[in-house]
Order: C-alpha cells, then sequence, then structure tokens
C-alpha cells in the first residue's frame, strides 16, 4: 500500500505515522486541501519541516517536467514557504506548461524578483515570461530541459 489518491485517507491512519508523513502522503497522492489542512493544524516548526520535507519529494517529480503532479505540490509549498524561490520556479513553470497564463506571469516574475543569478533557471523563466507575452501555442512551449 501507498500514497496513491485512493488509498491515501486509509493509509494515513496508520499509528505508525507521524504528522509528517501523513502530510507528506496526502500532498503526493493529490490532496492538497487535505494536507494543507494538516499543516495548518502543526505548530510553526513542525510546519516548517512538513513543508521542507514535501518539497524535497516535489522537486525531483518538478525537474522530471510532471506538471500535473507537480504544480498544485509546488503551489503548496509556496502558500507555507512564499520564501522558496525553487518551489515559486517550479509552481510558476508548470502553470506555464498548462497554458495557465494568467498564474504563471505572475508567479515567475515573483520568482525573478527573488533570483538574481544569471543562469539557466533564469533564463528558463525570462523564455517562459516571452511566450506568455508573444503569446505561444502550449504545443510550442519550452518549459522543460530537453530529456
Amino acid at each position: 500500500r501507498g500514497c496513491t489518491s485512493l488509498e491515501a485517507e486509509e493509509v494515513i491512519r496508520s499509528a505508525s505515522m507521524t504528522d509528517l508523513d501523513r502530510v507528506t502522503c496526502l500532498a503526493v497522492a493529490g490532496k492538497i486541501d487535505r494536507a494543507r489542512e494538516m499543516l495548518y493544524a502543526m505548530t510553526e516548526s513542525a510546519r516548517v519541516e512538513a513543508v521542507a520535507d514535501v518539497f524535497s519529494l516535489a522537486h525531483p517529480i518538478a525537474d522530471r517536467g510532471d506538471d500535473a503532479s507537480a504544480g498544485p505540490i509546488m503551489e503548496l509549498v509556496v502558500e507555507f514557504a512564499p520564501t522558496n524561490y525553487m518551489a515559486v520556479f517550479h509552481a510558476g513553470m508548470a502553470e506555464f506548461a498548462l497554458g495557465h497564463d494568467e498564474v504563471a506571469g505572475p508567479m515567475l516574475e515573483r520568482f525573478l524578483a527573488m533570483y538574481s543569478s544569471r543562469d539557466v533557471w533564469r533564463q528558463r523563466a525570462e523564455q517562459a515570461l516571452a511566450s506568455i507575452a508573444a503569446p505561444t501555442a502550449i504545443d510550442e512551449r519550452q518549459a522543460h530541459f530537453a530529456e
């Protein structure tokens, strides 16, 4: 058994799971609202730890380009850790890849305001914003690194 959308509610009832495990399981299962409820119920220190763990788990998913899975998780991370510039980047790029330009644009602008390095991350955000301004069709967008 795992943290799939079908099994998550049952899995998190296990006495062997910590609240941190439960939040992570719910987020991975796509049950973002339930994960958010649990995060709000935690102490501040537990919440910080849980959000960091959720980010660590979702970051490789985002890097592989699974926008449907990573985007909502990264948006949850941003909600609780608004200065996590990589979460802001990935949330914005996921929205961009999905064609949600009204959300992607401000998110990517926010990333650029927080991130001063002149590197591939900044270039990708700038390219995405240029594609939004153009506008570029979804199937022509360069949202991810080439495999």
